[in-house]
């Protein structure tokens, strides 16, 4: 998109909330937006499958009141389903209780951010050690797997819910993931390492000239 001659990345980062996570059996936390490019009723149709059975996947959607009101009816009443329309500190205690993190997101047949950028709601989530599950995107496609921190999958019902149930078929691998998250926020994706980073690279141009 740019011709710059110096083209950098500077992610978002994550805080440090580790001490506060005290998280539930299989349940999940989406933040964000649900309409449009968002995917959001494709999000809530994966889970009504992953929930037709015998074992329970409770979802925490966060999201705008306004968006929420465009979702059809018959999503909405789900017993799985926790919704809220909050933000900045009240979000804590709902990521707290969470044992992974989703993102989602299609893509648009003229451009999609998500195809180019990194996820604020990605660092939020490390910053309480959640895995993750998303919507395949080449930067966060890239981080997991570098990372080994979450399971990717399609934008459709099916292959959401596959990768979410993946996500908990095997106790060891998930704590596996979970320990990947922990390190990968705490070794070089807070705040404080991209204010590093910024203070490092200026001064590094500075020098050159």
């Amino acid at each position: 998109l740019f011709n710059y001659k110096d083209m950098r990345t500077l992610p978002p980062g994550g805080e440090d909330y580790l001490d506060r996570c005290r998280p539930e059996e299989r349940r999940c936390i989406y933040v964000g937006g649900i309409v449009n490019q968002y995917a959001g009723e494709m999000m809530l149709r994966a889970f009504a499958l992953l929930n037709a059975g015998q074992e329970r996947y409770p979802l925490t959607l966060v999201c705008r009141e306004r968006e929420w009101a465009q979702i059809p009816p018959e999503l909405k009443s789900a017993d799985w389903l926790e919704v809220r329309h909050v933000s900045g500190q009240e979000l804590v205690p709902l990521m707290a209780k969470s044992s992974a993190g989703l993102l989602i997101g299609k893509k648009d047949e003229i451009f999609s951010y998500f195809e180019y950028t990194y996820s604020l709601k990605l660092f939020e989530y490390l910053g309480y050690g959640l895995p993750i599950v998303f919507v395949h995107n080449a930067p966060t496609d890239r981080f997991a797997r570098e990372n080994g921190m979450g399971i990717g999958t399609e934008c459709t019902p099916e292959d959401f819910a596959r990768g979410v149930r993946e996500l908990f078929a095997d106790p060891e691998r998930f704590e596996l993931y979970r320990s990947n998250a922990r390190k990968t926020l705490l070794e070089g994706n807070m705040w404080i390492h991209r204010a590093r980073q910024v203070v490092r690279e200026l001064g590094e141009k500075r020098r050159e000239k």
